[in-house]
């Protein structure tokens, strides 16, 4: 679980940092200055569920629910509630102020092609991050740095 609570964390760190090292490539001011309302409720959403998780490894409840953590639940019941709340938003405003004007023509793509490819390459990542898992596992005890420290970079 160190290892994977790490990863999970390690990863929001590491996104962030991506969005900022992204702000000098931009151009002239903020990026944070051009984002939409749509991302502001997906930074809001992550932000939220992030305070929940970190609370919930600081307070160590032992509330289960059909033997599941509650506070897993309740992120999950979240999340859910959160990508509903960004789709009605979505749905009310405009395509282009959610996603932007699209540049090109994709009538060439074929959506079940697109499909295919999509899920060849969620099955190698899958795999792919269960081997990291494996390296990161062994590392961290060959190194003595420990589970959480690796997961995290």
């Amino acid at each position: 679980p160190n290892l994977a609570i790490g990863n999970i964390f390690g990863s929001i760190m590491f996104n962030l940092l991506i969005i900022a090292i992204a702000d000098f490539a931009h151009g002239p001011g903020p990026l944070f200055r051009e984002v939409t309302t749509g991302q502001i409720l997906t930074a809001i959403l992550g932000i939220f569920l992030c305070a929940i998780a970190a609370l919930s490894m600081l307070i160590k409840s032992s509330l289960l629910f059909a033997g599941v953590g509650i506070d897993s639940l309740t992120l999950i019941i979240l999340y859910f509630l959160g990508i509903v709340v960004i789709f009605k938003y979505s749905k009310k405003t405009k395509p282009h102020d959610v996603l932007g004007t699209p540049k090109e023509n994709y009538s060439a793509y074929s959506l079940p092609l697109t499909n295919i490819k999509f899920l060849i390459a969620a099955i190698i990542i899958i795999f792919t991050a269960m081997k990291l898992v494996q390296v990161a596992n062994s590392l961290a005890d060959l190194t003595g740095w420990g589970t959480t420290f690796m997961g995290t970079i």
